[in-house]
């Protein structure tokens, strides 16, 4: 492996070893630091050092025997600058050439276009309670890679972090944003040689939270995109126009009838044409196939799929756009956890609102025993809640949801052969609170039965003081509605 040159404007001090650690972890990270550099050419470069000290057999061998690193070697390059174990006894155990195995990350497997990804797995050798481990390596990446800098990276981990640093040096002229998910002491800041260094140093940070649904993990952002804004347009400039799409794709789409017929045959389309495959953004490097090249395959990700959905609206006739959604505070490409497309209301606007109608018949050869249950079904792609009634009754972090709610489910139920509802006052709900609205209406002219059900939560991020707003709304969303249809 070649080595890599990598100028360092803010040296980091080293941090005392001590091998007492919480009798309720299995390891603990004695010293983590990320080294990013923007060079005036475009080049980039991230050097990781990561010195862990393993307490327990279950970290040796279920969590942290091997250290997986993620690059694409048609951008970027792996040095591997130092890698060895130090035993309890002292010993130093230096990591053998053929404990560093070069493997296809799972997510690329059925996605020939991302077959040059690759995943180092080291090996980590000479293991046993007491010992420590040191990794020290860079990732560098060539010019045009990026247009800019762009940083996302965890600020707490599996295992608890002694200290963490983060160092970002950057050309004068660039301005840097960045954004922590929790509060830290402001970056100390050095001017040298037309570059400027940003260092932030953490210290006893506790392991990440195993809270069920907590996407919004501690993260750091940074960018020296001028904007969350001009991030996306680098995103948004690859994506499909409605004239690149051919007449024999568009003869699959349904242009006629209602909008509601039109997305149902794109989805159609999309669902029987494309496998996904779980290609995330960053590991793509935010570049998108075109259509050509992803009508010639069998397969997409996820944000390609909403990119050739959007084209394929705006083509049928169905306003649409593509829109980011944000895993933490917006700074950079960073910053986008994926692509979702939305409709577009006359005024230009985002629409979140979904409706559904659902219409449904019952007649006398439907009963048993001379009576059914009805329950009222959600339909695919609706909203419908259930996963959230797991989550704890009380939070101290913020929940995402990636994105706010407005649904309306209506039924139109009709009774055959005489049959009569009973329950139907059993439906009606009625809750508005901090979080947001749910509604259900119930009533019958002859022998239509008509329910009405409606939710909106107000926003995307659900904070601690609004968890018990959100989880009533939730609690009335699922439950069951459900009355009975019987002969008189």
């Amino acid at each position: 492996m070649r080595k890599a040159y990598l100028t360092i404007l803010v040296s980091v001090a080293s941090v005392s070893l001590s091998l007492a650690a919480p009798k309720d972890w299995d390891a603990v990270y004695n010293h983590i630091s990320k080294e990013y550099t923007l060079s005036s050419d475009g080049s980039q470069s991230c050097r990781t050092v990561e010195e862990m000290t393993y307490y327990s057999y279950h970290a040796i061998h279920d969590l942290y025997g091997e250290t997986f690193i993620d690059y694409n070697p048609q951008w970027q390059d792996l040095v591997i600058n130092s890698s060895y174990t130090k035993k309890a006894d002292g010993t130093i155990v230096m990591t053998p050439e053929n404990a560093f195995v070069g493997t296809l990350p799972k997510y690329a497997e059925n996605a020939p276009a991302h077959n040059s990804l690759t995943r180092l797995v080291v090996v980590h050798t000479g293991l046993e309670p007491g010992c420590t481990t040191y990794l020290d390596y860079t990732i560098i990446s060539k010019p045009g890679y990026l247009p800019e800098l762009d940083i996302i990276t965890p600020v707490e981990y599996g295992s608890p972090v002694t200290e963490l640093t983060v160092s970002i040096t950057v050309p004068q002229e660039k301005r840097l944003r960045y954004s922590f998910s929790k509060t830290v002491p402001e970056p100390a800041v050095r001017t040298s040689t037309g570059k400027t260094t940003y260092l932030w140093t953490l210290k006893n940070l506790e392991a990440e939270s195993s809270d069920p649904g907590d996407y919004k993990k501690s993260l750091f952002t940074a960018s020296t995109f001028e904007s969350e804004e001009s991030a996306f347009a680098f995103l948004s400039s690859q994506f499909t126009k409605t004239e690149e799409i051919d007449s024999t794709t568009m003869a699959s789409i349904e242009t006629k009838g209602s909008e509601n017929n039109k997305m149902m045959s794109v989805s159609r389309f999309l669902r029987e044409r494309f496998s996904i495959v779980p290609i995330p953004l960053k590991a793509a490097g935010y570049r998108l196939r075109s259509i050509v090249e992803i009508l010639r395959s069998a397969y997409v990700t996820a944000d390609e799929r909403e990119m050739v959905r959007c084209a394929l609206l705006n083509a049928a006739g169905v306003k649409a756009e593509v829109v980011p959604v944000y895993s933490c505070e917006p700074v950079g490409l960073g910053s986008i956890a994926r692509l979702r497309t939305d409709a577009v209301s006359e005024k230009g606007i985002s629409s979140f609102e979904k409706k559904f109608s659902t219409k449904l018949k019952y007649g006398e050869g439907d009963l048993e025993k001379g009576y059914l249950v009805i329950d009222l079904p959600f339909e695919n792609m609706a909203f419908s809640g259930k996963p959230y009634t797991t989550y704890p009754s009380t939070r101290s972090n913020d929940l995402n949801l990636h994105r706010s709610f407005n649904e309306v489910h209506e039924y139109e139920i009709i009774l055959e052969d005489g049959l009569i509802p009973s329950g139907l006052e059993n439906l009606k709900t009625s809750i508005s609170n901090d979080a947001g609205y749910c509604n259900v209406t119930a009533s019958i002219t002859g022998n239509i039965i008509t329910v009405t059900r409606t939710i909106e939560i107000y926003k995307a991020t659900i904070h601690p003081a609004e968890y018990a707003a959100f989880r009533e709304l939730i609690a009335a969303w699922t439950t069951a509605k459900r009355f009975i249809v019987r002969k008189p």
